[in-house]
């Protein structure tokens, strides 16, 4: 049988050709790409010549069934990628050990994808994304022109943990809708399950060649014939002993169907493709795509089935009756009517479409693009607008549900008092709601709710709008007013000592400041006259404050204490002024007694001088006597 039509012949050949148009020759690349890659003839299968998985493949649309779970899907350990559409009638779990899981489009694959903007995951039951994993679905899903990232779509029929938006989810602008039930978050995939089990029916009833095994090999002998399917069979006891494939005469278009026999279980442990002697599952391998999307394992009756090992498997996998758990890394489409776990060391389920239907690439007619508008937003501040720093930023979301599709559109927004922010990208007849991110508030202040206005008109919250045809500028205008709750406080002096009226009437006079997350936000001088009292002084509620006396003037015959202020430093309540009082208390210190509680000055010198004669006349009396 000559070989001139052979997969081998035909996958090289266009291999070479692609390479040297690149410029490039059999190279993979593992890293993953930060940019979009080159794009086919938007919604256009592959053509047959899909390389080995890699972040530079071209792209080609597929909106059928990937990844099909009639029960729960676990996605955990250490896996790291499932490609294309994933539908799970159950429950699904993402809990990676840590890190990512990504979903639709990936880093490194086939890059046969979902449409960028459109269903990627599609859940009947409840999801559930542990707390060391990033769901990350849509990842450098762009628009055609390769300048919007528009991501991919979640809907889950339950309940979503952590509700959505949350740091554990990344949908690169799709958007999660949760609890709209089975039938609604399916759609048309809700029955894939019997469709299913009815052609892996049908083809493990058709006329089969046995596989050819000796020992840890099985070799699958076509008929050259174009265009053929290619049926061959092999039992379950066989395939668990077999880890060796190699193909013989498979015609470059043909199909090829692998029914394994029997209730199971079945552990395919495969470490070597060759498809007419040339190795096909090394990952420089210009066979890969060829084998991986025209091979079909049909397991009909198994009750569970392993892929095994750490390598790459080559061709879709149909299991209708039974459950699969796989550590290895899978090319081709995969499909079980239990449940799904995925759990091997960085394993990765890559979208190589089975050749036939109902498992073929499908796309779905493109969808038109959305003429997009766009929203300006305006930050005003009310009351105690004095009290923010100029720079201040204030951050929220618009949220837009697309009419006719199902996923929000979210835009985050950041804006300051001196500059408006336009927020763009919005599609045209989108009812929208905007909202402030109270977390984002300046923070050490006591903020009052926000007043909206929409186009000038007061508006209640919750805040919506229609985003209307881009025929004005701008084409909404909505401006958002902050209040700093401010409140204040007063300062009384008191004066205690001596000193009299003079030191009571003494003039006192100071400074004060307030605090706000480190930063003096207000601040002012205060005077009294003895014991008086300065303010009210406004301050934002919140505001940690310190009130300070300068050191009154000299005054003769005392001097003054250091005076005693009391609160030394308050937080600014939401009490009324007159309330919320700094006391300063100043002590007047006499050197000198007081006029009218000591003799007068003249008889304290009658006293001495009484005192100098008496001790004069003692003098006297003591020299006669010694005479």
């Amino acid at each position: 049988m000559p070989h001139a039509t052979t997969r081998a012949r035909r996958a090289v050949g266009a291999a070479m050709a692609v390479a040297l148009a690149a410029g490039v020759g059999g190279v993979w690349a593992a890293a993953p790409a930060s940019a979009p890659t080159a794009h086919a003839v938007p919604g256009e299968c592959p053509d047959g010549t899909l390389p080995p998985p890699g972040n530079t493949n071209e792209l080609w649309t597929d909106n059928n069934v990937s990844v099909f779970v009639g029960g729960d899907l676990r996605a955990e350990g250490s896996a790291a990628e499932i490609e294309g559409l994933v539908v799970v009638t159950g429950d699904a779990a993402f809990t990676r050990e840590s890190g990512r899981v990504n979903v639709g489009s990936v880093g490194v694959g086939s890059n046969v994808r979902p449409s960028s903007g459109d269903e990627m995951l599609l859940v009947g039951g409840d999801l559930m994304v542990g707390p060391t994993t990033v769901l990350d679905v849509g990842a450098l899903a762009f628009d055609d022109a390769g300048t919007t990232l528009l991501g991919g779509n979640v809907e889950v029929g339950g309940s979503a943990s952590p509700a959505f938006p949350s740091p554990r989810y990344e949908l690169n602008n799709g958007g999660l809708h949760a609890g709209l039930g089975a039938a609604d978050a399916l759609g048309v995939f809700a029955a894939w399950g019997g469709a299913m089990a009815t052609q892996s029916a049908a083809w493990a009833a058709a006329a089969a060649t046995p596989g050819a095994v000796s020992g840890n090999r099985v070799t699958f002998t076509g008929s050259g014939a174009a265009g053929a399917t290619e049926m061959f069979t092999i039992t379950g006891s066989q395939a668990n002993a077999v880890s060796e494939i190699y193909f013989e005469d498979i015609a470059s278009d043909a199909a090829v169907i692998i029914t394994v026999t029997g209730s199971g279980p079945v552990t395919m442990l495969h470490t070597y493709y060759a498809d007419d002697g040339v190795r096909a599952d090394d990952l420089t391998s210009p066979l890969f795509g060829a084998v991986a999307a025209s091979t079909l394992w049909n397991l009909p009756d198994a009750g569970q089935v392993d892929i095994a090992g750490s390598s790459q498997v080559l061709g879709s996998l149909l299991v209708p009756a039974g459950s699969a758990r796989i550590t290895a890394s899978a090319n081709g489409r995969v499909y079980v009517g239990g449940d799904l776990i995925v759990d091997g060391v960085g394993n990765e389920l890559h979208n190589y479409p089975f050749v036939l239907p109902p498992f073929e690439c499908e796309v779905t007619p493109p969808i038109p693009p959305l003429d997009e508008g766009h929203v300006d937003v305006r930050k005003l501040l009310g009351d105690g607008a004095g009290f923010v720093p100029p720079d201040a930023r204030f951050s929220g979301l618009v949220s837009c549900e697309v009419p006719g599709r199902l996923g929000v559109r979210l835009e985050v927004w950041t804006v300051t008092p001196a500059e408006p922010v336009r927020v763009e990208g919005l599609p045209v007849g989108s009812a929208c709601t905007v909202a402030e991110l109270a977390s984002a508030l300046p923070a050490g202040f006591a903020w009052r709710d926000p007043a909206w206005s929409v186009d000038g008109t007061p508006a209640g919250e919750p805040v919506t709008f229609v985003v209307p045809p881009p025929t004005g500028v701008p084409q909404v205008s909505l401006t958002v007013t902050n209040a700093v709750a401010v409140s204040g406080f007063a300062i009384v002096t008191s004066v205690s000592g001596g000193g009299g009226t003079d030191a009571a009437a003494a003039a006192f006079s100071g400074v004060w400041a307030c605090e706000v997350a480190g930063s003096v936000v207000a601040a002012g001088s205060w005077a009294t006259a003895g014991e008086g009292r300065a303010g009210p002084f406004a301050a934002p509620i919140g505001a940690t404050c310190a009130v300070s006396q300068a050191e009154p003037p000299s005054r003769a015959g005392g001097w003054w204490r250091e005076p005693s202020i009391t609160p030394a430093s308050f937080v600014v309540t939401d009490a009324a002024a007159s309330e919320q009082i700094v006391t300063v208390r100043n002590v007047f210190e006499q050197t000198l007694p007081p006029t009218g509680s000591t003799p007068a000055w003249w008889l304290w010198v009658v006293a001495i001088a009484l005192l100098v004669a008496g001790g004069a006349l003692a003098i006297l009396g003591w020299r006669r006597n010694r005479r």
